[in-house]
């Protein structure tokens, strides 16, 4: 980063997303001309995934971190006492940023915990009711690395603010502006820290010749109507069965027959 602006502007923006075009963690499908559509672990599927979490260890990533920690510390209205991640592919990100917040906001420490992706011993929180800096009724921020459908935001929400701590926020690189999310997340009072969107995304893989235009405008149809899309397109789709994957890591967690899984409900 030391020969580049640190600042987020729209030209860094336009650089970002073609680097994410170009690093091979987009995988848009043809859902129309007869490829599976992605099954997502919300049990809902779409003809899109973004592999953000494959960039793990790419300064690419590192890039992602500086800039959304920029873009919190000039959106943010007001500092957070501590940061949380999402189970995996934000835990790593959201103590990053922490480390650069720690910097910006001229403190001591700013903590950073994660939400699992499933209980264990009824426990949802990693790093954050035993820490000496953290009390009860303490406001935190939660980092995504993209918000979908929505449903691991708003359970991880409602973990937090049943374990007495304050969000009104979340943070993530890459935002669908997946309708059914935008209503989800209104509904919970909370607004959304991004660094692009994913029709911003495809607006950029348009312009740059990566994508054949007939399949980008599946994603935008999809985006449009997430349900509607998949009533036309997956109800009809020509297997009995296909496999649910990862949001995150795109790793099968179990079989989905056009909408309902064997996957445990703590995947969401």
């Amino acid at each position: 980063m030391s020969q580049r602006s640190t600042v987020w502007s729209e030209m860094q923006r336009h650089r970002i997303m073609t680097c994410v075009l170009e690093s091979g963690v987009v995988d848009i499908r043809n859902v129309v001309a007869g490829e599976a559509p992605v099954p997502y672990t919300s049990r809902h599927f779409g003809p899109v995934y973004i592999g953000i979490k494959e960039l793990i260890g790419w300064p690419l990533l590192d890039d992602l971190i500086t800039f959304l920690a920029d873009k919190v510390r000039k959106e943010l209205p007001c500092p957070v006492r501590f940061l949380v991640g999402t189970a995996t592919g934000a835990i790593v990100p959201s103590y990053e940023i922490a480390k650069k917040l720690r910097r910006f906001w001229n403190r001591k420490g700013v903590p950073s915990g994660y939400v699992r992706d499933q209980a264990k011993n009824n426990e949802w929180l990693v790093g954050v009711r035993n820490n000496p800096l953290i009390q009860e009724g303490d406001s935190c921020l939660l980092i995504e690395e993209l918000i979908n459908f929505g449903e691991t935001t708003v359970r991880s929400v409602r973990v937090l603010r049943e374990a007495g701590y304050k969000i009104t926020h979340v943070a993530c690189f890459l935002w669908y502006e997946n309708p059914c999310a935008i209503k989800a997340l209104k509904r919970e009072g909370l607004e959304v820290l991004y660094l692009f969107t994913l029709p911003q995304l495809l607006d950029r893989a348009e312009k740059s010749g990566l994508y054949a235009r007939e399949l980008l405008d599946q994603c935008r149809e999809f985006l449009r109507d997430p349900i509607g899309w998949e009533h036309r397109h997956v109800a009809t789709f020509p297997h009995s069965f296909m496999l649910i994957l990862d949001d995150e890591t795109g790793k099968p967690l179990g079989q989905a027959i056009f909408g309902h899984s064997s996957e445990s409900d703590a995947h969401l």
